[in-house]
């Protein structure tokens, strides 16, 4: 009769041999998924392309809002832009 140690050196050893071995197998599976990756990837955009246009139509509320900010204010106020106001007496 085996003592259990001895039964878990075994199954370790196996498991190792396995990794070993297999490690071709996980080379081979990383670059057929690279290659399936870059060929359905979308076509890259110029550099010179239309930006922010495409996300945003131009006709949505956002846009106004930022188109009026920047006649009131003389520059963009984005909805990304945060304006802090510290008064030194306290709120």
């Amino acid at each position: 009769m085996t003592s259990p140690d001895a039964s878990v050196g075994r199954v370790a050893a196996a498991f190792s041999r396995a990794i070993v071995r297999g490690r071709w197998v996980v080379l081979v599976v990383w670059v057929m998924g690279a290659i399936v990756a870059l060929l359905n990837m979308p076509p890259p955009v110029p550099a010179g392309g239309a930006g922010l246009r495409g996300l945003v139509p131009e006709d949505s509320r956002a846009v106004e809002a930022e188109i009026r900010d920047l006649e009131a204010f003389g520059f963009p106020v984005l909805s990304r832009t945060i304006v802090v106001q510290h008064d030194p007496e306290g709120l």
